[in-house]
């Protein structure tokens, strides 16, 4: 379960009030919505208070500093459309190794733009598992991860979704799981991978709940906002392929929703990197 902590009750009575001063009505450049939730407003899966071809409109807003949110349906489903800006050291990056030419290459990339988050306004705590989405088309450059997916779907257990966020790490043919957070697309795990035929393949993700807070009242698990909060990661991902006669790889995306104090963003840019090209050696060894 990922450890998080928050500040006390004055700041969890703040959260209360910016949450019902929500702003009455918030208009969106309809293009300026992930892919898929314009998709599910064209479909009427999905509604605002109403809609024309180049505007959505939204009954309720909630804007902060870093932090905005317009409320929808999707279904019967009362949901929160949460926008992040990605912040330095938001980046993409990876070491690749081919044993044919004994080359070495590798790519750091800084991500900018918006990260999308869609959750459920409310969870029943009696059910296991808790559903959010992330939409990483918004980035730039846009991400997309295998199988030409640019949304991931995460489910949370109650303790990790009180506590705000959660972790998984799978390796050895899928047999070896800590942590408790789902996440997909892809069928077999993680953004694709197949576990199952891959003896050391290894893949982590950490997804946090940046500014938001959900307390349990009355059996359910109500979403606050919680614009204090210090947590500056929202989603990191990495993923290793070892070296089976053709060469080895490791990518890592990591994505921040707070500024970062500029030496802990080169430490944390540079530990990262430092850490893909190790763990690569390591491996190719």
């Amino acid at each position: 379960m990922n450890t998080r902590t928050y500040f006390t009750s004055n700041l969890f009575v703040f959260s209360l009030i910016a949450s019902a001063n929500a702003s009455a009505i918030g208009v969106l450049a309809t293009n300026a919505l992930p892919t898929e939730i314009q998709s599910c407003f064209t479909s009427g899966s999905c509604t605002a208070a109403f809609q024309t071809a180049s505007d959505t409109f939204f009954q309720n807003t909630y804007d902060s500093t870093n932090i905005s949110a317009y409320q929808y349906k999707e279904g019967t489903i009362d949901k929160w459309l949460v926008r992040y800006n990605a912040f330095a050291p938001s980046h993409s990056a990876g070491d690749s190794y081919d044993s044919f030419t004994n080359t070495y290459n590798s790519y750091n990339t800084a991500l900018t733009g918006s990260l999308w988050l869609s959750a459920n306004q409310s969870y029943d705590l009696t059910s296991s598992s808790h559903s959010f989405s992330l939409y990483f088309d918004k980035l730039s450059p846009s991400l997309t991860f295998a199988g030409g997916f640019t949304s991931a779907h995460f489910n949370l257990n109650s303790a990790d979704l009180l506590s705000g966020g959660g972790y998984s790490q799978i390796t050895n043919y899928g047999n070896t799981i800590q942590g408790s957070l789902i996440s997909g697309p892809g069928p077999d795990g993680l953004f694709g991978m197949n576990y199952w035929s891959c003896i050391e393949c290894d893949s982590t993700v950490q997804f946090n709940l940046a500014m938001l807070k959900y307390a349990s009242t009355g059996g359910l698990a109500q979403l606050f906002f919680n614009p204090a909060d210090p947590q500056a990661l929202a989603f990191k991902f990495n993923e290793y392929h070892p070296d089976f006669g053709s060469g080895s790889s490791t990518s890592e995306v990591a994505l921040y929703v707070q500024p970062v104090p500029l030496p802990a963003s080169l430490w944390l840019l540079a530990s990262g990197l430092i850490g893909l090209r190790g763990f690569m050696k390591r491996k190719t060894a």
